[in-house]
C-alpha cells in the first residue's frame, strides 16, 4: 500500500491507541477482534459473552482530524491488575486520494514477544508491508499484513496492486502491529473499502 494511505490511516489508528496492558494481547484480540472479522456489533458481543468488560464513555474524546468514526466503543478490563483497552468502530477515514470506509476492532498495550509470528500464522504469510512511522514523537515499528477475507472466514494474503497511486481500488483487510518504545502497542484489524 502506498505510503500517502497508510500514514492517513495508519496515523489515525495511533492517535487512537492507550496506555500498556497485559502481555496477554494477542489471545484476546484474537477472539474479540479476529474471529469475529473485525465486524463492530461481532466483537462486542464476543465482549458481552466473555464478561468483564465495561464500556468507557468517549463523548468528550477527540480523534485525530482524519478519521471520521460514526459508530464507535471502548471498552475496558482489567486482568491481573492491569487495563486492557479495546476500540471497536466504523467510520472513514480521509487520504490525500479521498476517503476509505473502514471498521476498526483493536487492542491496546504491550506486545508479547510472539504476536507478530501469531500473527503471521494466522494469516497464512508474512506480513506485506514493515515501515517505521513517527508516532508522538517516537518511532514506531509496524508489520502490515493485508489479506482479502471471505465471508467463511478464509484468507488469501494480497500484494501493493490493490493500490494504485495510493488509491484503493478493491475491499482489502489489514492487521497492524505496532510498538513504539515508551508508548506501548497495539493490534489492529481494519477492514477497508474504496
Amino acid at each position: 500500500m502506498h505510503a500517502k494511505v497508510l500514514t492517513a490511516v495508519l496515523t489515525g489508528v495511533a492517535l487512537l491507541a492507550a496506555s500498556p496492558v497485559s502481555a496477554q494481547t494477542f489471545p484476546i484480540f484474537k477472539s474479540i477482534c479476529l474471529d469475529t472479522q473485525g465486524r463492530r456489533e461481532a466483537a462486542l458481543a464476543a465482549m458481552d459473552k466473555a464478561g468483564g468488560w465495561a464500556t468507557v464513555d468517549m463523548s468528550k474524546a477527540s480523534l485525530p482530524p482524519n478519521v471520521k468514526l460514526t459508530d464507535y466503543t471502548v471498552r475496558t478490563h482489567t486482568v491481573d491488575g492491569e487495563v486492557q483497552s479495546i476500540v471497536v468502530g466504523d467510520g472513514t477515514t480521509m487520504t490525500g486520494a479521498g476517503s476509505i470506509q473502514v471498521e476498526v476492532c483493536m487492542i491496546m498495550g504491550k506486545l508479547e514477544p510472539d504476536a507478530v509470528a501469531n500473527t503471521k500464522s494466522w494469516v497464512g504469510a508474512a506480513p506485506t508491508m514493515t515501515m517505521g512511522i513517527p508516532t508522538h514523537g517516537v518511532n514506531a515499528n509496524m508489520n502490515i499484513f493485508m489479506f482479502k477475507q471471505g465471508d467463511d472466514g478464509g484468507r488469501t494474503p494480497i500484494d501493493l496492486t490493490s493500490v494504485t497511486g495510493g488509491v484503493l481500488k478493491e475491499p482489502v483487510t489489514m492487521i497492524i502491529t505496532m510498538e513504539a518504545s515508551g508508548n506501548g502497542a497495539m493490534l489492529a484489524h481494519m477492514n477497508m473499502k474504496p
